[in-house]
């Protein structure tokens, strides 16, 4: 009898996380200049293409034209295969964290991916100008991040996402 092998791998990187402070939509794509954005508010959830340092929004006539109006704000994380910049509002204030792979600690992660329904799909469709994705998932791949205590056992410390992508079923 053979055994199952694992759907998901532990692997090795380099990985470095610090605090930040939330400056406005702008300097993140300034940061970034090529990755996505998704930027939750009370109201709705919007996705944005970040491409030359400029965020092109997935529903322009929906979206609080002014994306630092923190009124609304409860999460926002720009992210691309190497960086991700992640906010979130808590006890008044906006909380940030950046996560960079490819230098810093020696860390093991395992990367998964998220599966998307509904208006994200058709986001990223647009943004990607795919037309046709029958038979296609969109998927936000993530990673986490694993440490081990002194027990041994692991736990997830952070997670973040990578890309966003289309999968075979």
């Amino acid at each position: 009898m053979t055994a199952n092998k694992s759907k998901y791998e532990i692997i090795k990187i380099q990985s470095c996380s610090s605090n930040i402070q939330f400056e406005t939509t702008e300097k993140i794509a300034n940061e970034l200049i090529n990755g996505w954005i998704i930027h939750w508010q009370h109201h709705n959830v919007f996705l944005g293409l970040i491409k030359d340092s400029i965020i092109h929004w997935n529903a322009e006539d929906k979206i609080i034209k002014n994306g630092n109006d923190l009124s609304h704000f409860v999460r926002s994380r720009a992210f691309n295969k190497s960086t991700e910049l992640h906010f979130w509002a808590s006890n008044q204030s906006i909380n940030g964290r950046r996560r960079i792979d490819s230098n810093g600690n020696s860390t093991a992660v395992i990367d998964t991916n998220m599966v998307l329904r509904g208006q994200f799909s058709d986001a990223y469709i647009k943004h990607t100008e795919t037309k046709c994705f029958t038979n296609k998932r969109v998927i936000i791949k993530t990673r986490n991040y694993i440490e081990y205590n002194t027990i041994g056992q692991a736990t997830y410390t952070d997670s973040r996402f990578l890309n966003i992508e289309l999968i075979e079923p």
